[in-house]
């Protein structure tokens, strides 16, 4: 044998043990955890919950949300016929009364506490496409508030219920 092909032997041999490792290797990438996951408690393994965790899509419906409207302009008895138009789509009657003073509100505004975004967005979709959801540092009711100014005509033509991602674990 020639000192090329010896050559070429060697090279042929050395590239095929690359290929080899180099398979080993992805293929253990491949199916390796992902980063992040290694180390995360199970459900089992948690001491204080028992199910299973993750989340789950419900349903939010009107008739589970009470409105409460406060009038923010100088039309009166706006904030009555606006809780009345909300009672015939479903939802439960709340407040009705003026807007705190200082409030400026032009069309419409929906007001919120932590904990009911989702509410708050059903709402906010009666009024228009683009009310705004605020988180007030107040709750004015029981419920959510809505803010009516001067250029609230109607509610708008929207769905009675939206879909929301809830924690299904069951702990708190």
């Amino acid at each position: 044998m020639t000192t090329r092909h010896l050559t070429t032997a060697v090279t042929l041999v050395a590239l095929c043990a690359i290929l080899v490792v180099a398979a080993f290797v992805g293929f253990n990438a491949l199916f390796a955890p992902l980063p992040g996951s290694e180390g995360e408690p199970t459900a089992a393994a948690s001491p204080s919950c028992d199910a299973p965790s993750g989340t789950k899509r419900e349903r939010l419906r009107s008739n589970e949300v009470t409105v409460n409207v406060f009038n923010a302009g100088t039309r009166s008895g706006l904030a009555g016929a606006t809780v009345d138009s909300f009672r015939a789509r479903g939802f439960r009657g709340g407040l009705i009364g003026n807007a705190p003073s200082g409030s400026t509100v032009r069309r419409a505004q929906v007001w919120v506490v932590e904990g009911e975004e989702h509410a708050g967005r059903l709402v906010a979709r009666q009024l228009g496409p683009r009310t705004p959801v605020v988180t007030a540092k107040k709750d004015l009711g029981d419920g959510i508030d809505v803010l009516v100014g001067n250029g609230f005509r109607a509610l708008v033509r929207a769905p009675r219920s939206i879909v929301v991602k809830v924690d299904a674990s069951g702990c708190e």
